[in-house]
């Protein structure tokens, strides 16, 4: 069922109300004029109360083509019947439409939700950041008459909206759990049922076990770190718990009692979370531990891993437009150094015009933001249609790469 509020004569459709964070939406407009020019927002709040948003500029008499059509099918999986009433006069398909102007142009069906930044200028530099995985994001959707600015919808005595629907974005499927697990030095939390692991070894490991019909397990595992942004991330963690993949979201520094700056790697603090991973009964043997270089190896010999000489295989992710490493060139470092020992256990997927943070799809457009570390703000580089597209292809390449490599198992369709 969809999920509709109505004021005056128009009203928004978002269909589904509720889903994964990674599963596309149906966004539609009934009851406009022939004609009339609208405005669509999003806008949803992170952990720190600041506020994203998003707009759009589209007009009811817009016409869809035929391409328009296969597209919006390809982001939405709807059938083609979906679509047989968009032609009707007074309605706007945001899958099957171009957008005239606003935070995006042209077709792209889910840039309302992948362009929303910060909605004020004093907080462009903010990154979205959700710390609470067991509530999902509330995403605001609204109508307004007219094509509207970023600065009059921001405003205070801005118009009142034509209609509104809520749309629920989960990063957690139905049965996972975070349930506080000891081990050793380490914090651990768990998900029941399947398995996604989140925290630090010392004190903050999370361990994420999946959505009822997954099965009792043995699941694969993979340690999952994010950069320099420190402290503990589990979003991502949460999601690849939701697809059937253990993730063991691991802090290393500023968290707790581990250390408050990002000086050095104490490795025996990684092997200890894979030990982790290994020893559990609800993970499959074998596990996957990557993180990113600190610097140019070239000039510190003694840092480059010998990747040569592992029997794990290795996916490489790219962004071509990382304004915060040169991703591509380690990568193609890594894989140099793979092929010189005639390793072929590796597969490449580079992406022109993506940014470094690659996230899980339909995440908030983020090209540069304030990092506590250095006092001020980093550029990350990518633009939004581009990136947008890349962390959609790289999140299915991930659960590929995990369920092919970690164990042999028929995979799953998380769903709510």
């Amino acid at each position: 069922m969809a999920c509709m509020a109505t004021r005056q004569f128009a009203t928004m459709v978002v269909e589904p109300p509720s889903c994964l964070h990674d599963q596309t939406v149906s966004l539609r407009v009934h009851g406009l004029q022939p004609g009339e020019e609208i405005t669509l927002e999003a806008s949803m709040t992170d952990t720190r109360g600041v506020c994203f948003l998003s707009h759009a500029h589209y007009s009811s008499s817009d016409k869809k083509s035929p391409a328009l059509l296969r597209k919006a099918m390809a982001w939405t999986g709807f059938s083609h019947q979906a679509f047989q009433k968009a032609d009707d006069e007074g309605q706007v398909d945001v899958n099957t439409m171009k957008s005239l102007g606003g935070s995006y142009q042209g077709a792209f069906p889910m840039g309302l939700i992948s362009s929303m930044l910060p909605a004020l200028k004093e907080e462009k530099f903010t990154r979205f950041f959700k710390r609470d995985v067991e509530n999902p994001n509330i995403v605001t959707l609204s109508v307004f008459m007219g094509h509207l600015s970023n600065d009059e919808l921001v405003a205070e005595n801005r118009s009142e909206p034509l209609s509104t629907a809520i749309h629920l974005r989960h990063y957690m499927a139905p049965g996972v759990q975070r349930i506080p697990v000891r081990y050793g030095k380490d914090t651990l939390i768990v998900l029941r049922d399947f398995s996604a692991t989140t925290g630090t070894v010392r004190d903050g490991y999370k361990l994420c076990v999946g959505p009822h019909g997954s099965g009792g397990g043995p699941f694969p595992g993979v340690v999952d770190m994010f950069g320099s942004a420190g402290g503990l991330l589990e979003y991502r963690s949460a999601q690849l718990a939701s697809r059937g993949i253990a993730s063991l979201a691991l802090a290393f520094f500023a968290y707790d009692d581990l250390p408050k700056t990002l000086n050095e790697f104490d490795i025996s603090y990684f092997e200890e979370a894979v030990e982790f991973l290994l020893k559990h009964e609800k993970i499959v043997d074998g596990a996957l531990d990557c993180y990113e270089a600190v610097d140019d190896p070239n000039n510190f010999p003694e840092t480059i891993i010998p990747i040569e000489r592992a029997n794990a295989n290795f996916l490489f992710l790219v962004s071509c437009d990382d304004r915060n490493w040169k991703s591509e060139m380690y990568a193609d470092m890594a894989v140099e150094r793979l092929k010189m020992a005639g390793k072929r256990n590796f597969k490449v997927h580079k992406y022109p015009g993506a940014g470094h943070l690659l996230e899980p799809p339909f995440s908030t457009f983020c090209q540069s933001s304030y990092h506590k570390l250095i006092g001020g703000s980093l550029l990350w580089g990518g633009t939004l249609r581009p990136h947008a597209e890349a962390q959609l292809h790289a999140w299915d390449a991930i659960l590929e790469f995990f369920q092919k490599n970690l164990q042999n198992h028929t995979s799953f369709k998380g769903k709510l």
